[in-house]
């Protein structure tokens, strides 16, 4: 006498984790490729606090401790160390 479970365990193999690969950390990959020791960042669609937030957050997710970002009178600023 089985009794029918309401579930079934399939046999897969697990998914790649997915990278990262924003607009942020792109924005950090070319300013370091740039050379140079700081640059104003624009980007169209994104407010000042936003561009900001996204830069600073994805700096301390890739640990660049090397690579500042700032917000200087409405504009995000990246700035090398």
């Amino acid at each position: 006498m089985t009794q029918e479970k309401p579930y079934r365990l399939v046999p897969v193999s697990l998914p790649a984790p997915k990278t990262r690969h924003g607009i942020y950390e792109q924005m950090l990959a070319d300013f370091v490729r740039s050379g140079v020791d700081s640059a104003l960042v624009e980007c169209q669609g994104k407010s000042a606090n936003t561009l900001y937030q996204g830069l600073y957050q994805a700096v301390r997710s890739r640990a660049a401790g090397d690579i500042l970002v700032r917000r200087r009178e409405g504009a995000v600023y990246l700035a090398r160390r």
